[in-house]
């Protein structure tokens, strides 16, 4: 290999020249630290959901899930169903891949044995993935895979905490890209489903009234003005769609990031979006220049051994494997990009295979949330009864429900069930397999269930007979909630399950 080749290869593959040191390592470190942060919230909120979702008396129980895949999959099933819980699928098991992923981000966050750390922590959430079902296919439960392995190949592969801790270029770049993409599909998919609030610009005009969990922030910003919400469609649009497109421009990309950074903190103020938004701050901060961040600098370490820890180039035992999955994850986001730009088509043969090849690591995902806006507000409401005649609502915890209630901040933290709820609101009851089995399991008076509501209304009874009801929702206007007080109006249900009951003799 000659000279001007390996010199090529060691810009890519190692970490940012000396002399940038000292200023892109406290922003390097920075964005380690804060990957393990997202995995710590992503497992801590996901920690109290674990045995009503997936336990074996919850949603989707994963012994039965696994059970039914392993019948039709037979030995591939490790392949196409990467899990841990093949070995164990009890919630002792789920809680504790849960809570080893909660600490492993923290040592992330403490950049103590970081890559390795890293790496349990993506396995953990990649275990998590394989069983989850509906309850774990969010955009930043996706987002969160394809972050964490790109940090993978970003952090050099050290036991030791490398001083300082700078990322590895092609690492970066990746990250970037991902950036970009994430950023571009979320406008692009806005205007190209041919929703017309987005054409005419009045899709805030419903957004904030109609999203799945809204804030008391966005309750207020529903009632802004006309003018001032199309401005800020406008404002969305030009930040999704164009802007993406200057991040790799030399010195654009300062520009770049003040008004990325605006709108994900107004969506964060007025919506609640689990750690979504966090995941794209985060990203962002690679965009922010080094010499901002200079105080947040490492303080050299010992000059006897540390230099060497930076100067000595990886072998070809660890740079080989790092590029090659970087060129497979490349080739499947563009498939992925093409699939959010609709020339699914064009994708060429290479392309499709590196999609295939990704797909089970669920590495690479598309991204372009609200393509279509929803204008209207229906929302499921549970009822129990213990004589068919008087009902007593099942209240969720953060899902709108009680008029009077304000609306709930609850991000970082996903309420998994809360959010199902408003996507099955938008359907049929078929649509949401899932229903069958809570009704079932408040019959039964599921503890780990009946965890997920906000509180018990039979106290420990179990009712005779459960029923779902369909309700429309809207916001009161700012006179009728200081004459009233309730921050909800609704009308009057519809049926949307009728009453069921176990069968006579069931205990």
């Amino acid at each position: 290999m000659t000279s001007g080749l390996q010199r090529r290869l060691r810009t890519w593959l190692l970490p940012t020249e000396l002399p940038q040191l000292p200023l892109s390592a406290g922003r390097d470190a920075l964005f380690v630290r804060l990957i393990g942060l997202l995995y710590f919230v992503a497992f801590a909120s996901l920690w109290p959901q674990v045995p009503g979702l997936f336990g074996e008396h919850g949603l989707l129980p994963t012994e039965v899930m696994l059970g039914s895949v392993a019948s039709q999959l037979g030995t591939r099933k490790y392949l196409l169903l990467p899990t841990v819980f093949w070995l164990n699928q009890t919630s002792t098991a789920l809680l504790f891949v849960c809570g080893l992923g909660m600490l492993s981000g923290l040592l992330v966050g403490a950049l103590r044995l970081t890559w390795p750390m890293l790496a349990v922590a993506w396995l953990c959430h990649l275990s998590f993935l394989a069983i989850g079902g509906p309850f774990l296919a969010f955009q930043w439960d996706a987002l969160l895979s394809e972050l964490g392995l790109l940090a993978l190949l970003a952090v050099p592969i050290r036991w030791r905490r490398p001083q300082p801790l700078v990322l590895v270029a092609l690492g970066r770049w990746l990250l970037l890209w991902l950036l970009i993409r994430l950023q571009f599909g979320s406008g692009w998919v806005k205007l190209a489903a041919g929703d017309p609030t987005w054409r005419n610009l009045t899709a805030l005009h419903y957004h904030f009234e109609t999203q799945p969990l809204p804030t008391v922030l966005g309750y207020y910003a529903h009632a802004l003005p006309g003018v001032i919400k199309k401005a800020l469609v406008v404002f969305t649009l030009v930040t999704e769609t164009l802007l993406p497109m200057l991040i790799l421009v030399p010195r654009w990309h300062r520009l770049v990031l003040w008004p990325m950074l605006g709108l994900q903190l107004g969506i964060l103020l007025t919506g609640n979006y689990g750690y979504f938004n966090l995941e794209v701050l985060v990203l962002l901060l690679l965009l922010v220049p080094p010499s901002w961040l200079s105080r947040l600098r490492p303080t050299p370490g010992p000059t006897t051994d540390e230099p060497s820890q930076i100067t000595t180039p990886p072998s070809l035992l660890w740079s080989l494997p790092r590029v090659m999955l970087a060129a497979v994850l490349f080739c499947a986001s563009l498939g992925h990009l093409l699939w959010t730009v609709r020339f699914r088509t064009s994708v060429p043969p290479v392309i499709h295979q590196a999609m295939q090849i990704t797909a089970p690591l669920q590495a690479v995902s598309h991204y372009g949330p609200f393509a279509s806006m929803t204008t209207t507000r229906p929302e499921l409401v549970i009822e129990g009864s213990q004589d068919g005649n008087s009902w007593t609502e099942y209240a969720l915890r953060y899902k709108p429900g009680d008029v009077m209630r304000r609306p709930r901040w609850n991000a970082p933290h996903q309420p998994r069930l809360d959010w199902q709820f408003w996507f099955a609101a938008l359907g049929k009851p078929s649509d949401s397999p899932w229903l069958e089995v809570l009704l079932l399991r408040l019959l039964e008076g599921s503890p780990d269930v009946l965890w997920l509501f906000d509180g018990d209304p039979f106290q420990g009874r179990r009712p005779r007979y459960v029923r779902v009801r369909l309700y429309q929702y809207r916001f009161t206007t700012p006179s009728e909630q200081r004459r009233t007080g309730a921050y909800f109006v609704r009308e009057a249900p519809l049926p949307f399950i009728s009453p069921v009951g176990l069968s006579v003799g069931e205990p």
